[in-house]
């Protein structure tokens, strides 16, 4: 009994480390005196120094909602006519890959200077976060169509910072309980079976 007691429980541990491992869930925020959204990102594979994909996300700002646009191969993507991002009086070009770094410690360090990019269900209005650096405020920049309708850059002119915060795997703490419960359970039983021996 002890030993299928010990299996359970290690099976369960496993399965509640396993999504962990596979995925990481964040909920953010942008917070500038002129800029205040918020959002949330899945990213896929464990912490690596060269950064993890952003696989999923959404984004609330000025009472509407965006969505992350996916990465569709890796490395930097463009999106719209050719020409560097985005450039005023003209067609606006967006470069971005959605790569996040888990290891990051702080503001600056956790997107690079491509970001992430959200559009909103028609596809009409773009928001482009990214980073400046270590040491410097990020950036937030939305276009619609081809006007720039909000520009927070973190060339000196920003004060705004992407702040991120790692959400647990709910799924995965159930299972730790369930395998806590089940263990719990399982010392019950056996203390239960001791008690009826004594008094038969």
């Amino acid at each position: 009994m002890k030993k299928v007691i010990l299996a359970l429980f290690a099976l369960a541990t496993a399965l509640a480390i396993s999504p962990v491992a596979s995925a990481q869930n964040y909920d953010f925020t942008y917070a500038d005196s002129g800029v205040n959204a918020s959002g949330w990102l899945t990213i896929g594979g464990a912490p690596s120094p060269s950064g993890n994909y952003a696989t999923a996300g959404g984004l609330n700002w000025d009472d509407a909602t965006f969505s992350l646009v996916p990465n569709p191969g890796g490395g930097l993507q463009l999106l719209g006519s050719a020409g560097y991002f985005p450039y005023l009086g003209g067609t606006y070009t967006f470069e971005y890959d959605d790569l996040f770094f888990l290891k990051a410690t702080a503001p600056g360090t956790y997107l690079d200077v491509y970001g992430l990019l959200f559009a909103n269900a028609a596809g009409t209005e773009f928001i482009n976060i990214w980073s400046n650096g270590a040491g410097t405020h990020d950036s937030f920049w939305a276009v619609d169509g081809n006007k720039l309708i909000q520009q927070d850059s973190g060339n000196g002119s920003s004060t705004g910072d992407f702040t991120p915060t790692y959400v647990p795997e709910y799924s995965g703490l159930s299972m730790l309980i369930l395998s806590a419960l089940t263990l719990a359970g399982g010392f019950f039983f056996k203390a239960g079976q001791l008690g009826s021996f004594r008094h038969s």
